[in-house]
């Protein structure tokens, strides 16, 4: 995800080795399988909502992703990795207005060294400039 996992505050030590798995290695498939047991053995932990939603996102399935990235949400509705995440999603299937929902949410709650914000962000930009907006 962000690109550095020792940046995992909230993070118990199965996300820590799943998180590991998905940034050094790139290993979508496998992770799946661990957050799926994951997140059904620990289903109030938004980190793991995050994940699994990432992972399936970056495999393609947008349905299980937003799905994923909603739970986690009501768990915790101000967490800025979904909130970011959540908005790649919404470019990647083509809800601009809901990608900018979630930056102006990052907007708000985040104050100093926001990379979910940059991130989405830069994202936005890429998107407008593909998009001619």
């Amino acid at each position: 995800p962000s690109g550095n996992y020792s940046n995992s505050q909230g993070y118990d030590n199965e996300l820590k080795r799943i998180l590991f798995e998905i940034e050094k290695r790139e290993n979508y498939e496998s992770a799946l399988k661990d957050l799926e047991i994951y997140v059904y053995e620990n289903p109030q932990n938004a980190n793991g909502w995050n994940l699994i939603g990432f992972v399936s996102r970056k495999l393609g399935d947008f349905e299980n992703a937003e799905i994923y990235y909603a739970t986690g949400l009501e768990i915790e509705p101000n967490h800025d990795d979904i909130l970011a995440y959540q908005g790649q999603l919404y470019l990647e299937t083509d809800r601009y207005d809901m990608a900018l929902e979630n930056l102006a949410k990052l907007t708000e709650i985040c104050v100093f060294n926001c990379d979910e914000k940059l991130e989405l962000s830069a994202a936005i930009k890429k998107y407008e400039l593909e998009n001619n907006l």
